[in-house]
């Protein structure tokens, strides 16, 4: 399970270390459109490889994405089977340029990692040595009763040089249109393919490395409609 950690005094964070954290929404299963986002950094200056850093909904919160008996899942996650690596002389990691806009599905077993193929671009993510964390978002809808669109995003080299607060991922949750914004750039929609549970009523953010592990600051989920 998560580790609630404080490495500042009266400054909380979630800690992940190859563990999924999941949370009922409180407006339910219902929602047409959903958007959540995060404040992260993954806190380490070591080089990691074969990545899975992962936002997305449950179906309930006890056979979730970790479970072999998932009983549906659909999310977003940086990169494709990436590594992420560590620069010194940046105090960033550098995520690579493979398909920011991979997208997860599972149900039972079976993780079906899907994309869009040409959708490359340079991402970046903040590290133990940045002087911020980063904000990533994830937006959702409900294209038909079982099926999702979602929409990811990105960080660049522009972006990371921002340092986002709380209140900044506020601002941002707070209008439906904004993805692409001074901390962070809007990937491509993909719609989820099969059918999956009408109702995502868990929130899941999964990280599947013990070393670094992943600190989330803030966490604000928003459903629209």
């Amino acid at each position: 399970m998560a580790s609630i950690v404080e490495n500042i005094i009266g400054d909380k964070a979630i800690q992940l270390g190859n563990e999924e954290f999941v949370r009922k929404l409180s407006f339910g299963g219902g929602w047409n459109a959903c958007r959540v986002g995060l404040l992260m950094r993954i806190f380490g200056d070591t080089t990691v490889t074969n990545c899975r850093f992962q936002i997305g909904f449950n179906y309930g919160d006890q056979d979730t994405f970790m479970s072999n008996n998932c009983a549906g899942y659909v999310g977003v996650k940086y990169a494709y089977n990436a590594s992420f690596t560590y620069e010194s002389a940046n105090k960033r990691y550098n995520l690579g340029s493979n398909y920011v806009n991979s997208h997860v599905q599972k149900q039972g077993s079976a993780i079906s990692d899907s994309l869009y193929a040409g959708t490359t671009a340079q991402m970046y993510g903040a590290a133990a040595t940045s002087p911020a964390p980063h904000m990533w978002l994830l937006a959702a809808s409900r294209t038909t009763s079982t099926t999702y669109t979602l929409q990811g995003t990105y960080v660049t080299a522009a972006n990371l040089a921002y340092s986002p607060t709380t209140g900044d991922l506020l601002a941002v949750m707070e209008n439906e249109s904004a993805l692409s914004t001074n901390f962070t750039t809007a990937g491509i929609s993909k719609v989820s393919t099969g059918s999956l549970p009408t109702s995502m009523d868990t929130l899941s953010i999964y990280w599947n490395h013990n070393i670094p592990v992943v600190e989330i600051y803030a966490i604000c989920v928003v459903a629209y409609y």
